[in-house]
């Protein structure tokens, strides 16, 4: 892994809430999966990933229900 994702990925280790990354192709470069409690450590999440690295700028999507196809 190297440039972008390998940037992405350093900054999200440093926070324990985060899921997964994927670098993704448009606006914005990456997408960064958290599990938290609340909204306000949802905030305290963002924060920490807008202090441990060279996060710009963020774009908040709450999931409200999902389905998976079974593989």
């Amino acid at each position: 892994m190297y440039g972008l994702a390998a940037r992405c990925v350093r900054t999200a280790y440093a926070v324990p809430e985060v899921q997964a990354v994927f670098t993704i192709a448009g606006d914005p470069d990456a997408l960064v999966n958290v599990r938290v409690r609340d909204i306000e450590h949802l905030q305290q999440v963002i924060d920490a990933l807008r202090r441990a690295g060279q996060v710009t700028g963020t774009k908040t999507l709450t999931v409200l229900g999902s389905w998976t196809r079974d593989a």
